[in-house]
């Protein structure tokens, strides 16, 4: 990985700990869930702050359901 592809998809800060989350079509959420790949955008990389707010958004979107 370049370094400028270490980069928080979030906040665009240098990421120290990866963690890697999907965007899910269904919902546009980020999550750390399986996706069926017809739902998928890809794996996007986030801090771990970032990450768990991006989770949290997620969770709340599910909820809905």
């Amino acid at each position: 990985m370049s370094e400028a592809d270490s980069t928080c998809e979030r906040c665009g800060k240098k990421v120290k700990q990866e963690v890697w989350l999907v965007l899910d079509q269904r919902t546009w959420t980020y999550t750390n869930r399986d996706v069926p790949d017809e739902f998928s955008q890809g794996a996007f990389l986030f801090g771990p702050d970032c990450a768990q707010f991006e989770l949290a958004e997620d969770r709340r979107e599910w909820a809905k359901w």
